[in-house]
């Protein structure tokens, strides 16, 4: 017969400081409830192009800054953020197509693209200090810059 002991558990409390939460002073929260994982920019980790570590480490390193800090790194070249709102009309075709086959298209004003490396961004939909990962553009193809 099996001896039976009784087992203590203790809780510990864990404090959790809360983050600031309001407008472009808190911090960037993501999600990946609408991450695309189809069509030309799909955020799929399966993709031969996908750069795994750099993804996730810019991740992590834009998780501690504020909204204002982001917007605050400027390309060497301008003095535009490098991560910024992209403007509906500037978006290519392929992104627009995409946005209405999966049914986002109304979220088309909320579309904000992270500059990681290069050519390579992130896409999503920010609101307020949630941004949703939708796509991988490897090539800068969602909203392609004209250089002057």
């Amino acid at each position: 017969m099996a001896k039976k002991v009784k087992v203590t558990v203790v809780k510990r409390e864990k404090t959790i400081e809360s983050l600031p939460v309001i407008g472009s002073q808190g911090v960037p929260v993501f999600h990946f409830d609408y991450v695309d994982k189809d069509g030309k920019f799909a955020f799929n980790p399966g993709r031969s192009d996908f750069k795994h570590k750099e993804v996730l480490q810019k991740i992590i390193d834009f998780s501690k800054l504020t909204w204002n800090e982001v917007l605050s790194h400027s390309t060497s070249s301008r003095r535009n953020s490098k991560h910024h709102n992209l403007s509906a009309d500037k978006l290519c075709k392929d992104a627009r197509e995409r946005l209405a086959k999966i049914s986002l298209d109304d979220f088309i004003d909320d579309l904000f693209s992270f500059a990681l490396e290069g050519e390579l961004r992130i896409i999503g939909l920010k609101q307020g200090n949630d941004f949703y990962i939708l796509w991988y553009d490897a090539h800068h193809e969602v909203c392609p810059s004209h250089k002057k």
